[in-house]
This record gives C-alpha cells, structure tokens and sequence, in this order.
C-alpha cells in the first residue's frame, strides 16, 4: 500500500503513557492530508508489543481495531532493538520514522520534516529535541550542541556537531536508504541507537534540519524511571562501551576524515565517559572501583591522550583525578560541582574567569575556569513585546553566565525572521541597547558579573510581510549571538510569563495581511502571518438583532467553547441580501464570552481595534476587537461603565453608569465599590457612591444606540448614547494612602466591583473601562496599581517590594545571630501554614482559638505576603524580613504544619509543635522510596524533624506512620486536628447558612462538594458530567468545585454557572464540608475529615485500575477502608445521589467503621486540649 510515511513505535509496559503517544501521532497535521499521487494514506502506524505484561498490549489493540492505518504486532519480549527490526519488516512507507512508546510528536512535526526531506531528497532529515516531564518542558542539552548551527542542509562532514545527535527516533529516513545499507539496532544491549545513527549520518548523501521542535523526550519522575535514565547500573556502563566499541570499529573501517575521528573522540570523553563519572558521587568507593576500572580500560584502549587537552578545565581535572585514582578528590569536585558550583565565589580576575575554591578540591585557590564558562548553558530573555505603528518590535538579551558584556563591542548580534514551513529567511535590522538590573532572572552565579551591555530589540517591519507569500504561516526570530569566540544560534524566546501574558494573541492588521503573536511549547516566539478574508467596519443592533454590515464572505457563527457545563456550539448568523449584513436575534448571545466565526474556523477580521457597546432592550451587547482584531462578544443584563477617571496625589475619582433592565420602579438605594478575596470569599469596600442623577429613560429612546473606543484615541461619550432601560450615574472617590484599603491587598490581581443595593435586589457587576488608564502608588514594600485589565474592567495590581536589607542572606543571618540574644517572650507563638503561602490549616484554627480565648498571648504569622488577610488581632510578618528572624529568635511556641525553614535554630525553652496538614493518605518523608537523592539530604530532613516537642494526631494509624516517615520520638498530642473542631461547634443550620449567605449559595438547595485530587499539574481533567448532572440535579442542588491547588492553570478560567460554583481558591475548606450535603472525591484525604460530619462520601474512582501502580505508594489500600460507595463512571455518581437515601441506607457502616480506624482522636475541643497542653509544658 502506497505510504507516505511508516510510524513504528516499540511498547513495553508503558500504559501510563501510551495513549498520549499515540495520540499525538494520529494528531500529525500530515496525517490529514488529501490522498494525492496515488498515496494509499499518508501515515502508517505500526505498534510493536514487546510481551507487554501490563494493559499495554490492549490499549494498542483497542487503536488497531479503530483506526485503519494503525497495525498491532507481537513479539515475545527480545527488547528495543529486536522491536524496531521487527517493525521494520512491515514497514510500507517511503520514509520510516521511530518513536519510542512513553513520548510526545508536536503536532507540526512530521508534516515540516518530511516537506524538507523532499525538497532535499534526503537521506536523513532530523529534528529538534525537546525534553519534558509532568511539571515543565526545556531543551535537550546534547541536541542542543547538534543544533548549534542554521544550515538547513547539511553533512556530517561539514558539521561534526551532528556527532551529537545519535538518537533514533527524531529523524526521517529514507527507507531506500535504510535498506541499501542494510542497517540493524543491535538486540539485547541498551543503547541501541548510537552505533546506527552515527554510521546513517556519515552514508547519508545529505543531512536536513528541522530547527523547530520536533520531539519531546520524557524524562519519567519518580518510581516509574526508564532503563537509561539509571545510568549508575553496572550494565548500563558496560552497554554504552559496548555500542562506542561499536562506532570506533566503524570509524577505524570507514572514515578516513581526521577531524571527525577527533569529533567523535571529543564526545566520548565530554558526554558518554563523563556520564558515568558524574554518577560516581551517588557511590561508594567499593561499588565505584568497577565502573572506574571498565572506564579506564576503555579509554586506555580506545583513546589517544592528545584529545584531554580539548577539553575544559573542570573536565580536565576530574579526568585527572580518574587516571590517579584519586576518588576522594574526584568525590569531592564532584559533589562541589552538584551542591556549590553556583554559589561559590566565581569572579572576573584580569581577563581571565576564576574561582577562588577550596585547595583540596582544585589543587589552588585561584583556579582558571575560561574555556568551562564559555561552555556554560546560555540564557536567553525576552523583556518586552510590543506591537509598534510600522513594527513589531522585541527586546530581550542573550548571555553565557560568567561573560562578561560591559560594552557593546563585547557581544555581536544578527537576526533573521525564518519561515517554519518553507525556511525562507531575511535579516532583520536591531538595536543593541542597555539592560537596567536584571537581577530576576537569577543568571547562574548571580549578580558578581555585568551583563549591561548583553540587550537588544529586533523589528519585523510590517511592510516586509505585507502581501509576502514567503512568510505566510508560522515564523520565527533566529538569534546569532557571538561572544569571545563562542556562536549561539537561537530562536528568541522565554518570554516571562508577564510578558508573555500581555503580548501572547495580539495581532495587527496590514492592509489584507493578518500578523499575530504565539508562542510554543518552548516558549519561543512565533509570528503567524496569514491573508485576511474581509475586514468588517461596522456592528450595529437593529430590530433586536446583532448585524455585521459587509459583504457575504461565507457561512459565520457566534462560536461557544466547551465548558464543563455547556457544549461547544456554533449559533448561525442569517445573511440578510437587502441589507448586506449578517445578522442573529439576541436571545442566542450567552452570557458569556464567544467569538464569531467562519464555518472553517477562521475568525472574522474588524478592521479596527475597537470596544464597542450596544444598547438594547435585550441587555448590553459589548463586542471587543482591542486585542487582535478578532471579534469577541458578550452580553449583559446589568453593566458597569466608566465614564470619566482621573488620579490625582493618590486620590482615585470615578464616575460611571449603570445599565440594567427590568429594575421597574425600584430606587438605587446605595452602591458600593469593593474588591472581592477568593481567598475568604470575603468583601473589602473602598468607597460608597455618590448618586449623581438618575438618568433612568424608556426603552424606545436607547434602542440601536452604540459607543465605541479603539485603542488609541479616546472619544467624549453623550450619556444620551449611553442610558440603558434603567440607568444611574454614580461618583466613587478614594484615597489609595488609606490603609484600610491596600492592607489585605495580597501580591496578585484584583477585580474592582460594584454592589448595588436596591432594597429587595441586590448584585454586582464589574467596572468595564473603555480607556486605557493606569494609577500607581508606591509604598515601602508594596506597589499599587489601579489599571484597565485585560477583560477591559478596572482592576488592582498589588506588588510585593523588598526593603534593600531584607532577604539578603548576609544580613539576616548576622541579625538573627544577635537576636538569639535577646529574652525569649514566654508569651510570644509564631504560626505558619504551607511555609508560608497560606492562612489556613490546622496552625490556623489554633491561633483562632487562642486569639479569641488568650489574648493575653502575642501571635505571629509568619507569611511570604503580610497582606494575606487574617482574623483577630494577629501580626503579619513576611517571612525573609528582620521582622520575622527577631520574632524567629523571641518567640516561646512554635506551630507549623510543614516545617519552619532550616534557619531556625531552636533555643531553650522554646517548644514546637507540629500539626500535620492531614491525615496521611499517600506515603510521606522516610517512607518514600528515592525522595532523598543523597543522604545528606535525609539527614537534614531528620534534623528539621527532631526540632518538633509534639504532634498532633488523629489515630494511632497516625502515630505509627509518624514514627516511621518523620522518625518521630517525642511527645503525641491526642486531641485530632483544630481544623475540624468548627466541624462540631457549626454543624448546625445557623451557622450553615451564615456560611452560604457569605459566599452567595442558595439557602434552598442542597450542596454536593467534589474535590478530586491531582493527577498531572496545571492539568484540569474534569470527568463528571457537569451538563447531565445539571439536568438532572439542578431542581434540588447545587455542585461546588474545588480543586487541588497543583490543578491549577493558566488554561482553567473559573466556572461562572448557577449549578456549579468554583471555590477552588477559597481558603477553608472546612467552610465547604460544613456547607455540603455530600462529598464526591477518590484518592483525596479529604475523606477523613469529612466523615465526623457523618454524611454520604461516594469515591469517583473512575481510573482506579491506572492509579493502582500510583496506589503502591498509599498507606492504606482504598478498596478495603473506603468510607463510601467506590463508583466508575459519572452515570453511577449521579445515580447514586438521584438515590442517596438508598445509597446512604447501604454504606452508612462503612463510614463507621472509617472513623473507627482512622480518626478516633478528634473532639470539639482540640485547640483547647493542645493549648493546654503546649503552655503547660506535658
């Protein structure tokens, strides 16, 4: 069967990750391609089982059966090697490509790779290579020196730098070219890819390169690491010799180029040996001497010592220290390089680079570290993104820690924009430009080097992609950085994540020619560039209908994005021919935002940037194009609108109006603006309104009236244009130097909000702002500033600032060894919760207690922002500070629920307590394999541990596990957690609903709580089905959502429905027990604390059978101590709570027998029994 390109993909126990893989391959742009020149398809996918002995082998079959280009073959388990041989024999493509089972293909990828390898009839074409694991995404060293340079078309032997590319599975081959050399993986030996991408390199008639990213290779966390990545195994060393045996074997028969000998050996010595050398300081000397000895033995056969002078310093000497024997020293570099290399005192001396080190580790104290710098891992920037009136124009700086750039002439630029799809490129003028302190970005070795002179800005003119076929699609900006001999070839990127935020999805309209701004997985960034249809310039509501005037251009819709309660749905516009517009009755328009569309998914163009508010007596229609021209819309029953705003010597006046429908004759009785804290679901008012006029007017008289802003220019708005059915104007005044205001304003974002207050209805909306404005006040550690968001309402921005003399590690740490002098305060008890990130937790509801029954006690929080609100009388203090080491030095009580940081020294008499921040569920400290890489490391946890007096516990499952992971010998304070003890005192329909009421819950409905715990971070997986359970649900309750803080994302808008309230940032989450009805969780610890209230628990286990290699590190096994019904899929859950008096009939003894087990300890009075306690010394 005619086949562009043969997919063969290896499996072996990789169930946790093998559809994500799959997945990502079926995703290839190329493999929707139209079948043209007889191509039978354009992908052929052949899964390989290697005698998989988990479901591995299933969930491929389950794709063979589904998709026709996919095919499921077998094999006894014969390893790697044998598994792509064997995919091979099936193989039909013209090009064949690996790729191993628990990886990632970007989408672009195979499409961008196999284009080139045809316009260059490559043999090879290869790829980039991007590593990954669940947390983050960065470049794969060894692939970045491969990918040093900008050649699309290449040799090996005009690039030796390709020796460094010798993995299988991000290159295009040729299978003509495959076959004619007859290459074969070697079988039963790991690293199998080396002794055949090496010799492929070399026999193939031209090299292609694909610069953009092309793979992403898992580094695999925790317990479920592969083969390679434990490089200290005995077989692994004597299989990478092996397969370099190999390579020598074929250099001394092939290759008669000296240079590439020399090449081949440099990467022996700086990356293949040096990986077993630098695994050395994990060993000990007996278990070490044999890798030692195979090394040497290597190198002594293999090796001409010529090639150890090539290489840098650091190198140098550990090679020294290997050929002497000498493993105390080596140890010791070793364990130098890993601990202190980026801190120790590395200076500029002349022009040489030196660290002035220990004698006994560099054999001087002034060691010469030149050319070990210039191969240091450079760090690139970008500071700003700004879409300009002739340019696009970015600023950010290249650097190599540790070389200096004090003047321009030290560092030499170039860029190009290069095409992604085509490789055209052009050079593009740039600036070279001061940077100003640039100390955030944390460059390795700090701040003992300048960097001044290391900026620029590039521009892409616009005039030079307007009607530019050549640069159609996704571009890129090539950075050629040259400093002191060393050439960096880069894409610009690493964009922080402000910046990213402002500039990601602008975009500017030239002419029919579209730009807009992206970024990748990398973070580098993109410049798509494509062909605008029509440029619509005028929206208006006629006759209760939203009409876009201009010609038919096609099919268009008002487009939904799915939610977690809503589908995804395209509403059609109609094409009104007598009128040329498009137009859509109101009553389709949501509120919330949706984007119209064509039918191919292209948004639709507004040839200005503009913000748009239409009138009507449907509701306030705001249509925005400020962003990138797209047209966005949203509608609103009540809606805030700023008229005027100024600032002046911190006073913040504003006037705005409110357009709402259906008011009748209600009369405003007051309005106030107020910013709202997730974090308590609390309210803080800022000022109360003056009533300026009433400017309420019939329907008829707003009817098709509109007002408009762009970008740039404002424009006087008559409030004749502005009234809505019912409209009032409203004047706020306040004065930012009002401490009442900025002291619970946190570091982060705040919506500015208005409550008005009709007597009997009351709600609030946002402000929205049609100008740009911006207001900073600055204060000592903290600035604010009030400012035009995103979404186009008035917001708050609170930052947190430093004094110079806090968080230097110098100053407080003299500080705190003079204030270790002073009395301790026998009254004094420091709190801390999550180190610092929370006012919450067990440390909390004791302070409470002892806030309100002790006030005779002082109570510090100790917080990484002091404006975190508390209640009672409380002294924040930021952690880092003077403030907090006085208070660290003085206190006579600690409580904690993780640990205080390892600078605390306790002193006599002080007593600490450790609280817990639950009951333990997963496994935790000693008791987890591999958390501690060296024991250096365990043995500070235990220190930290031995300074606890008590813990506090629930059960004497508790105290077991405490004695086992925190090796735990003091006192147990057996009074449960103080959290749960308002789970007594509040467990009753008053407080309950104080509770709703505060956090707007309906007092008539019934409250289920789903709090499932975190599987991927920043990944949001919602299974339960939000849509049926609102259907079926919704007469009787409501569902709150709370989430796991690792969950959270940039990606996850909070849910904003009438069914399901997203309360995953509120801070009590015994609040949310108190109030719910019924809790939905699986593998959450929150099961044990809910159950004192003795109310349904359903466990929605529905991966239970993939989370079972992740349930190994458990305490208890959830099947046989489950509090409740376990259930697999969303229709049981609901089915379960549409009967929850049968469901709770059958399970109520198991929740029994749970309390029994794990939480016999917990009383009403807890935080009174462990005062008592604490004070009186038991």
């Amino acid at each position: 069967m005619k086949t562009r390109i043969s997919v063969i993909i290896p499996i072996y126990n990789v169930h946790e990750f093998l559809e994500d893989c799959i997945e990502s391959v079926l995703a290839q742009t190329i493999n929707h391609w139209d079948l043209v020149d007889d191509y039978q398809r354009n992908l052929q996918i052949i899964l390989v089982d290697d005698g998989s002995t988990d479901d591995s082998g299933e969930i491929a079959k389950s794709y063979a059966a589904k998709y026709e280009n996919v095919e499921y073959r077998y094999e006894e388990n014969q390893g790697l090697g044998h598994a792509r041989n064997y995919g091979c024999e099936f193989a039909e493509g013209d090009y064949i490509i690996f790729i191993d089972s628990d990886d990632i293909i970007p989408p672009k990828a195979y499409e961008r790779m196999y284009r080139i390898a045809l316009k260059n009839d490559s043999d090879l074409t290869i790829g980039s290579v991007w590593r990954f694991n669940s947390k983050l995404t960065w470049a794969s060293n060894i692939h970045e020196i491969a990918f040093g340079g900008t050649k699309e078309l290449t040799h090996i032997k005009e690039s030796p730098e390709l020796f460094y590319d010798t993995t299988a599975w991000n290159k295009l081959i040729k299978f003509s070219f495959w076959k004619e050399h007859g290459f074969q993986f070697p079988e039963g030996i790991l690293y199998e890819d080396i002794p055949v991408t090496m010799p492929m390199h070399y026999l193939a008639n031209n090299v292609s390169i694909v610069y953009e990213n092309c793979y992403l290779w898992r580094v695999r966390d925790g317990i479920s690491k592969s083969i390679t990545q434990t490089t200290d195994d005995l077989k692994n060393v004597e299989d990478r010799l092996y397969v370099m045996g190999l390579v020598d074997k074929f250099f001394n028969e092939n290759v008669k180029e000296e240079e590439l000998h020399r090449v081949k050996n440099l990467k022996w010595i700086k990356n293949d040996l040096m990986i077993f050398i630098n695994k050395l300081k994990s060993m000990d000397i007996d278990e070490s001497q044999e890798i030692i000895d195979l090394l040497l033995d290597y190198i002594d056969r293999n090796i001409d010592p010529k090639y150890f002078d090539e290489i840098n310093e650091i190198e140098k000497l550990k090679y020294e220290y290997l050929f002497e024997r000498d493993f105390d020293r080596l140890l010791k570099l070793l364990n130098y390089e890993h601990v202190n290399f980026y801190t120790l005192n590395i200076h500029s001396k002349g022009s040489d680079v030196v660290i002035e080190g220990d004698k006994d580790v560099f054999k001087t104290s002034s060691f010469i570290v030149n050319d070990f710098i210039k191969e240091g891992k450079k760090a690139k920037y970008i500071q700003k993104v700004n879409l300009e009136e002739e340019a696009l124009e970015v600023s950010g700086f290249v650097v190599i820690p540790g070389l200096e750039a004090k003047e321009f002439k030290d560092v030499e630029y170039s860029f190009y924009l290069v095409n992604s799809e085509n490789r055209k490129k052009i050079a593009l003028r740039h600036e070279q430009i001061y940077l100003g302190n640039i100390n955030s970005y944390r460059l390795r070795f700090g701040k003992k080097f300048s960097y001044k002179a290391a900026g620029y800005t590039v521009f892409v003119p616009y005039e030079l992609i307007e009607d530019n076929e050549d640069f159609l699609g996704e571009n890129k900006i090539i950075v050629v950085f040259k400093q002191r001999g060393v050439t960096h070839n880069i894409f610009a990127g690493n964009a922080k994540k402000n910046v990213r935020s402002r500039s990601e999805n602008r975009a500017v309209l030239i002419g029919k020619t579209y730009m807009s701004i992206g970024y990748d997985k990398n973070n580098e960034i993109i410049i798509n560039v494509s062909k605008a249809r029509h440029s619509y310039d005028r929206i208006e509501i006629e006759d209760d209908d939203l009409c876009i005037f201009g010609p038919y251009d096609g099919d268009v819709f008002l487009h939904y994005n799915k939610s977690f309660i809503s589908p995804e749905s395209n509403i059609p516009f109609a094409y009104d021919d007598g009128n040329q517009c498009y137009r859509l009755d109101l009553d389709n328009i949501r509120s919330t935002e949706g984007q119209i569309l064509y039918d191919n998914g292209e948004s639709l163009v507004y040839k200005d940037k503009e913000l748009l508010c239409l009138y009507s007596s449907k509701g306030q229609c705001v249509i925005s194009s400020l962003l990138d021209h797209n047209i966005k819309i949203n509608k609103f029953k009540n809606f805030s609108l700023v008229s005027e705003i100024s600032e002046r010597n911190n006073e913040i006046d504003i006037v705005s109006r409110l357009h709402s429908l259906d008011l009748g004759d209600r009369q405003l009785k007051s309005a106030t603006l107020y910013f709202f804290l997730d974090k308590n679901q609390s309210s803080y008012p800022i000022a109360e309104a003056k009533i300026i006029k009433d400017v309420s007017t019939t329907q008829d008289s707003h009817i098709g009236d509109n007002a408009y802003i762009d970008d740039k220019d404002s424009e006087d708005i008559d409030s004749s244009s502005l009234n809505g059915e019912n409209t009032y104007e409203l004047n706020f005044k306040f004065n930012m130097n009002n401490k009442i205001i900025t002291e619970n304003l946190y570091h982060g974002y705040f919506d500015l909000l208005i409550r008005y207050d009709f007597g009997d209805l009351v709600f609030s909306t946002p402000i929205h702002l049609l100008d740009d404005f911006k207001a900073l006040l600055k204060k000592k550690v903290f600035h604010f500033t009030i400012y035009r968001g995103n979404a186009w309402t008035l917001r708050i921005r609170a930052k947190k600032k430093w004094n110079w003399w806090d968080g230097r590690p110098r100053i407080y740490t003299r500080a705190y060894r003079i204030f270790k002098h002073l009395p301790i305060n026998k009254k004094r008890i420091m709190f801390e919760s999550m180190w610092g990130a929370k006012y919450s937790c067990n440390p909390r509801y004791l302070y409470e207690y002892i806030d309100e029954n002790h006030p005779d006690y002082e109570c510090i929080w100790s917080l990484n922002d002091e404006h975190i609100p508390i209640n009672g009388n409380g002294i924040r203090v930021r952690r880092w500070t003077l403030k907090y080491f006085y208070y660290l030095a003085t206190s006579k009580y600690f409580v904690d629920n993780v640990n205080f940081n390892e600078r605390y020294e306790k002193r006599e008499p002080q007593r600490y307590v450790q609280t817990m921040h639950g009951t333990p569920l997963k496994t935790l400290g000693l008791d987890v394999p591999g958390d501690f890489p060296t024991k250096a490391s365990e043995e500070r946890f235990i220190e930290r541990c031995s300074r606890w007096d008590y813990i506090t516990v629930q059960s004497e499952y508790v105290e077991d596990i405490a004695r086992s992971c925190f090796k735990f010998d003091k006192d147990f304070l057996r009074y449960g957690y103080p959290r749960t003890s308002m789970l007594y005192t509040m467990n009753n329909e008053e407080d309950i609903n104080k509770i709703k009421e505060r956090m707007n819950i309906p007092l008539d409905k019934k409250v289920i709580l789903y709090a499932p715990t975190w599987r991927k971070k920043n990944k949001v997986e919602i299974m339960l089905d939000f849509q049926s359970f609102k259907e079926s649900l919704s007469d009787d309750y409501i569902l709150i959502l709370r989430l796991h803080h690792l969950m959270f994302s940039a990606d996850f808008a909070p849910i904003e429905d009438d069914f399901v309230y997203d309360l995953s940032r509120h801070d009590s989450i015994e609040e949310l027990y108190l109030i719910s009805d019924i809790l939905i969780t699986d593998y959450s610890s929150v099961m044990f604390d809910y159950s004192i209230l003795d109310r349904p628990i359903i466990l929605f286990a529905y991966d239970l059978e993939d989370y079972a290699e992740k349930l190994r590190g458990f305490y208890i096994d959830i099947q046989e101590n489950k509090p409740g019904p376990i259930l697999f899929s969303s229709k049981e859950v609901e089915d379960a709570i549409s009967n929850i008096e049968k469901t709770e009939e059958d399970t109520k003894y198991l929740r029994e027998e749970f309390r029994n087990k794990f939480i016999p300890y917990e009383c009403a009075n807890s935080s009174e029994k462990i005062f008592n306690d604490l004070v009186s010394g038991k």
